[in-house]
């Protein structure tokens, strides 16, 4: 049992650590942790907690990861005015079981992360306040407009290792999103790439999908406009994209990464980008480079520094030998091994 009494002396704890104990609800006296008027940062992580103790309104920080919160009632965060970070992973949270006010008095919340429970979409009432999201490893097959509709001071969401599909998503949902940079939906089933997304979006993450295609004008109405990419682990082949597919990021981009896929050839428009710092091409069937295909000669003030062509089809004696002139460093070529081939 955790009393108030535990803690007298110890008025001016401003963090306290009780993770990777056996705590459960019981464990807490009446108002024990409350009496801590100046606590700031809380760990309850790893214990057997279904609820929230009663806490002071002067906590910012709280971790109950790996706990069994299976609810989140209108009044489990009562008084938590001033809680800025709120991290729930791996608990027995469903969208279902969570209610639209209980993030009510966690006005000024900023970040909440609720990876590896049992959502299937995200909760209603989240915090207007919150700039990162966190929902990796749950059960979402579906984003409703309804549920990001408030949330126009979000940055980073993160909904990889999910159920999401080319139809999970509304056509105008991502439109609320209005401060977006970072989209994470690595891990998930689309075969395309999202379209109709926030235009503040800078970094997309789509590793490890089943995408096949890039549809044409996807990014030309981001602005400043994309600036990584990550297609790794997908099914790219070399019909997948063009030109078009990339319009509004030749001037933005700094990293593309279509390693893993299905590529042939080196994709024409790679030689378009005009900021490109990292390019990954490594793990496909690419057979050839050709002179112009990475670098252009019409493209001054290159700012590539790492190509990686390993375990391609490539034979590397046959690549003309200017054909990487524009990388900044001659050290971030990786050509080697090659499939069937030995290294030297």
């Amino acid at each position: 049992m955790v009393m108030a009494q535990d803690f007298s002396g110890l008025l001016n704890l401003d963090t306290l650590d009780l993770s990777k104990n056996s705590l459960n609800d019981e464990s807490f006296g009446s108002n024990s942790l409350s009496s801590l008027t100046l606590l700031k940062k809380l760990d309850l992580d790893s214990n057997r907690l279904s609820g929230v103790p009663a806490l002071s309104p002067s906590v910012e920080v709280l971790k109950m990861n790996n706990n069994k919160i299976g609810t989140l009632s209108p009044h489990c965060f009562t008084g938590l005015v001033n809680l800025l970070n709120l991290e729930l992973v791996g608990n027995a949270l469903h969208e279902s079981t969570v209610s639209p006010l209980a993030f009510r008095p966690a006005e000024k919340l900023l970040s909440l992360h609720v990876d590896k429970n049992h959502f299937t979409s995200i909760p209603l009432g989240l915090p207007r306040s919150l700039q990162t999201l966190k929902m990796s490893g749950n059960m979402i097959d579906r984003v409703t407009e309804e549920a990001l509709k408030g949330c126009s001071h979000l940055r980073l969401l993160d909904l990889s290792h999910n159920q999401l599909h080319d139809q999970s998503v509304p056509a105008s949902t991502w439109s609320h999103l209005k401060s977006l940079e970072a989209l994470d939906l690595s891990s998930n089933q689309f075969t395309s790439v999202p379209t109709n997304l926030p235009r503040r979006l800078l970094k997309l993450t789509l590793r490890h999908n089943d995408i096949l295609h890039v549809p044409a004008f996807s990014f030309r109405h981001l602005r400043p406009g994309l600036q990584s990419l990550q297609l790794s682990h997908n099914h790219l082949s070399d019909g997948g994209a063009d030109r078009a597919s990339f319009v509004g990021t030749y001037r933005s981009m700094s990293e593309l990464l279509l390693d893993n896929n299905r590529l042939e050839e080196v994709p024409p428009f790679i030689r378009q980008f005009k900021s490109l710092k990292m390019l990954r091409l490594d793990n496909n069937h690419i057979r050839a480079v050709r002179r112009w295909s990475i670098c252009h000669p019409r493209n001054p003030g290159s700012m590539l520094a790492a190509v990686h062509l390993e375990n391609n089809r490539l034979q590397v004696d046959r690549i003309p030998a200017d054909t990487f002139s524009c990388l900044i460093d001659v050290q971030g070529l990786v050509l080697y091994p090659q499939q069937g081939q030995s290294n030297s």
